[in-house]
């Protein structure tokens, strides 16, 4: 696994892979909702809930040391979201610890993504939206499905473009204004690109975004105790927020 590319799935049989693909939709909205409720803010609720998704990716095997390889584009976003949160408010603590949930987000994404196939996240979606509001249930599924699949390959492209300007020896700080406009110019066009041949690529097939597609998956008692675990986390976390702050 020399190189990788952010918010793509990896086939595995861990605790994490086998769960119910809406059984993880369902706690990462929960987990991003601890995240945003006030209780949220506190320097002793926030470590919590971080140990939350490290103790996730301990479990699953999580390559992180790969995947940081190609998180500066975050680190970057990371520290304008610090700065900028330092001169609002004159408060060290407070910017570190959006920093620290910007990552938390970054961190459930990452598990989510890895862990979830985007044909079975689509199944599992369009099985339930079918039977509540017919063929637009499964165009939403289908959407979704899309959208998982474009997400990394946009990360992807990024990763190429840089590659191949590092290979050219093209130095990131010199006119930096001039690399990052002309970097951003060879990365639309790459992506547009690939989203030209991916269209072409679903029309050779005949996809059909409103055509029902069945899922392979089922609630397990697996799925319950999870969600239970993870529910009760998050509420005794909140608690203690409210309790203490």
């Amino acid at each position: 696994m020399a190189d990788v590319v952010l918010f793509s799935y990896r086939e595995e049989s861990t605790v994490l892979h086998r769960l119910h693909p809406l059984t993880k939709v369902l706690a990462m909205i929960a987990f991003s909702i601890a995240l945003s409720l006030k209780s949220g803010n506190e320097p002793t609720p926030l470590t919590l809930l971080s140990c939350i998704p490290i103790i996730m990716m301990i479990v699953v095997r999580f390559p992180l040391r790969i995947y940081v390889k190609r998180m500066g584009f975050f680190v970057i976003v990371a520290c304008i979201i610090g700065g900028f949160r330092y001169l609002a408010t004159q408060q060290a603590v407070t910017s570190i610890m959006e920093v620290v949930r910007f990552f938390d987000f970054i961190a459930i994404g990452l598990l989510f993504a890895d862990s979830t196939a985007a044909d079975d996240l689509s199944r599992a979606i369009g099985t339930l939206f079918g039977r509540i509001i017919g063929k637009s249930g499964y165009r939403f599924a289908a959407t979704v499905e899309i959208a998982l699949y474009s997400l990394p390959l946009v990360f992807e492209t990024v990763a190429k473009c840089m590659d191949a300007r590092k290979s050219r020896l093209e130095s990131a700080w010199k006119h930096p204004v001039r690399q990052s406009i002309s970097i951003g110019t060879s990365t639309l066009w790459m992506i547009i690109a690939r989203g030209e041949q991916l269209a072409d690529a679903l029309e050779g097939r005949l996809f059909d975004p409103s055509r029902p597609r069945k899922s392979n998956w089922s609630f397990t008692w697996c799925d319950i105790l999870f969600l239970l675990v993870v529910l009760l986390l998050l509420a005794g976390i909140w608690i203690m927020g409210t309790t203490f702050s």
